[in-house]
């Protein structure tokens, strides 16, 4: 009761806080214009968010095509630096100030989250695509206890929900549309099925050597983080003790794990090579809650969710949605059973065969290229 009380007191100053962003917005671009007159714009800025560096180079085989048949200049933001770097034949890295004037003139913002990869909120001129990140396990959104708070405190100091933001929301299949239309309440303006973009293209395994790749997610806690790289870094052991001992191991941390206080022996396997590069030699995916685990599926690599927290996980982010999982996925809490999972599946040489991927699965540059081009004459 109290939270709906405030969101409808928070009405009341949506258009002060809306018509104070636009005064701001229009100041700092006319001070930065004048500044910054060396910056020249022939073409239409489209801006690719934060999260799209090399862990995203799975897109970057999208952008040669995009940016051939776009009239307009491609820019990626690099967060940590605030500086924005131009892709194409001849690589440029602009100041923070110029950066930040593009950013506030950019006809397209392109992310993978929200619009906080790129900027504070969205320039009243600017359409923003939301190339999700993937098919979420855990409730999100308006599904979410937790984010539902985060949600609330957001509608009070800005007048509106973050979703209503999103001109574009990307999604892999109909049934994660489903999913992404429940969780923001259907307040995005468009919902686009296009497919999953970490499998723009069929895998091709460069040797016969079998590796079990780890990609566990993050926790809460740096308690609860250590606690469960250790659960993986015993798993590793127990591999390495047992008879089907002939493969390689690595494990990549997520980006919001610590990176300091690794359980002991962790280290000798842990890589930070791209989600996209370990896919590709992958023979073994285990992961716990990753959306990874579709892109496996995908490419028909075996899957093992191992889950060693699974009761307090599910006690601090409530119960996991209903997903689509095949035969091909396992699932255990115990150690010495995923081991087990993982010696069955390295002695059995048809776990490595490779598969083409299908065309619903594969991410249709073609359809994104279009939508692209369709916001930029919208401008």
């Amino acid at each position: 009761m109290r939270e709906n009380k405030m969101i409808q007191n928070s009405r009341l100053f949506a258009p002060i806080l809306e018509y104070g962003f636009r005064l701001a917005y229009t100041t700092l671009h006319l001070i930065l214009s004048i500044l910054l007159k060396n910056v020249s714009r022939k073409k239409p800025w489209v801006i690719f968010g934060s999260e799209f560096g090399e862990e995203s180079s799975h897109i970057k085989g999208v952008l040669p095509k995009f940016i051939e048949s776009c009239d307009a200049d491609v820019f990626f933001y690099d967060k940590k630096l605030r500086r924005l770097r131009r892709l194409g034949a001849q690589e440029q890295i602009y100041g923070r100030f110029a950066s930040l004037r593009m950013r506030l003139e950019a006809s397209v913002y392109v992310v993978t989250h929200n619009i906080r990869d790129i900027f504070v909120m969205k320039p009243p001129h600017t359409t923003l695509i939301n190339l999700w990140h993937g098919i979420p396990i855990k409730p999100i959104g308006f599904d979410s206890q937790i984010e539902r708070a985060m949600l609330a405190r957001v509608k009070r100091r800005t007048g509106y929900y973050p979703y209503e933001q999103w001109d574009h929301l990307i999604c892999y299949s109909e049934h994660h549309k489903a999913l992404m239309v429940s969780a923001t309440r259907g307040m995005c303006k468009n919902y686009s099925i296009l497919g999953n973009p970490m499998v723009a293209a069929p895998r091709v395994k460069a040797n016969k050597k079998k590796y079990v790749v780890y990609l566990p997610t993050f926790r809460n806690k740096p308690v609860n983080d250590f606690l469960l790289l250790k659960n993986y870094a015993e798993l590793s052991l127990e591999i390495t003790s047992g008879k089907a001992a002939d493969c390689t191991q690595i494990l990549k941390k997520h980006p919001s794990s610590p990176s300091e206080g690794l359980p002991s022996g962790l280290s000798k396997i842990i890589s930070n090579e791209t989600v996209s590069s370990l896919l590709n030699k992958a023979s073994i995916l285990v992961t716990d809650y990753s959306s990874v685990i579709f892109e496996a599926i995908a490419l028909k690599i075996p899957v093992i969710l191992y889950r060693p927290d699974a009761r307090e996980y599910l006690e601090t982010y409530g119960e996991l949605y209903d997903l689509p999982y095949n035969p091909n996925v396992k699932e255990t809490t115990a150690c010495r059973e995923a081991a087990g999972l993982i010696n069955q599946l390295l002695m059995k040489d048809q776990a490595f065969e490779i598969s083409e991927l299908t065309t619903v699965e594969t991410f249709r540059a073609d359809k994104f290229v279009d939508l692209v081009k369709d916001c930029l004459l919208q401008r």
